[in-house]
């Protein structure tokens, strides 16, 4: 299993990105595979 800073958001009530749609939530995912982790951010 890879972690990755989606995964922990996702874990994290506080950040409520388990609010967002799987798509958006898989775009932001694919966006810091390619190495741009800074996404989250603008969620």
């Amino acid at each position: 299993m890879i972690k990755t800073t989606v995964y922990e958001a996702l874990m994290d009530e506080g950040t409520e990105l388990y609010l967002e749609s799987r798509e958006a939530v898989l775009d932001i995912l694919k966006e810091e595979l390619a190495g741009n982790p800074y996404r989250l951010l603008e969620v």
